[in-house]
């Protein structure tokens, strides 16, 4: 393979890849820089990602559902809505973890979805309408972590067929942080984030021990010592 072939691969292949990657419409114009990923509670899986650009204030959120990765030398992630559709959508301060129920209601309408499905109905389209099962998606065949309510954190990070575990759908009973009862959204955690680790210096003291054997006790028939010993 030559070089030129070697960078016309796709890079985006995991969510930690995405991070800072370009996202662009469905016709090929920049939108922006990829600044977070969004995951579902409901469908237990990423959904959203946080788009910066000079076009607008603040981010705005666009779904995966559609996407595909680009595999030319730019890269980057090609959603499946216009520049114009994404620049429209609500402006939500994403410095938070969570977004508000009403940030996530205009969110859903936006981009027609239907945001009132109820939790406990089990719909296969979560609200993300009838093509959500079948839509092709440039993280179809990505691992991912899912959040945990009863232990307030992330599982490990598995692909889609690998979560054998029952992780219940968040309710209002089960939630552990001073969040909203209703919203589905919060900041994911990727790989890389969750292995990142501060290096913290620890301040050594040098010793050094020294000893010298002078003579012999005739009485004790034990070598006698004396010694100093510097710190």
């Amino acid at each position: 393979m030559t070089a030129k072939q070697q960078s016309q691969q796709p890079r985006g292949q995991s969510y930690d890849q995405w991070i800072g990657e370009t996202a662009y419409d469905t016709n090929g114009e920049k939108i922006g820089e990829i600044t977070d990923i969004f995951y579902d509670d409901r469908t237990r899986r990423p959904e959203w990602v946080a788009i910066k650009s000079g076009m607008f204030k603040g981010n705005v959120f666009a779904p995966i559902q559609g996407s595909t990765s680009r595999a030319d030398e730019d890269g980057g992630l090609q959603l499946n809505y216009t520049k114009d559709h994404i620049k429209d959508a609500p402006k939500v301060a994403s410095a938070d973890d969570h977004m508000s129920a009403d940030e996530e209601r205009e969110l859903w309408s936006h981009y027609g979805y239907d945001y009132g499905v109820d939790a406990d109905a089990r719909r296969t389209d979560y609200g993300y309408g009838p093509d959500y099962t079948n839509a092709n998606r440039a993280d179809k065949d990505f691992a991912h972590r899912r959040w945990n309510d009863q232990t307030n954190d992330w599982t490990d990070e598995r692909r889609m067929d690998e979560h054998t575990e029952e992780v219940p759908i968040t309710t209002q009973a089960q939630v552990t942080v001073p969040v909203e009862a209703n919203v589905r959204l919060r900041r994911y955690q990727t790989q890389n984030q969750k292995t990142e680790t501060r290096q913290v210096q620890v301040p050594v003291t040098e010793t050094e021990e020294h000893t010298e054997v002078v003579g012999v006790d005739a009485q004790a028939k034990t070598p006698s010592t004396k010694g100093t010993t510097r710190k």
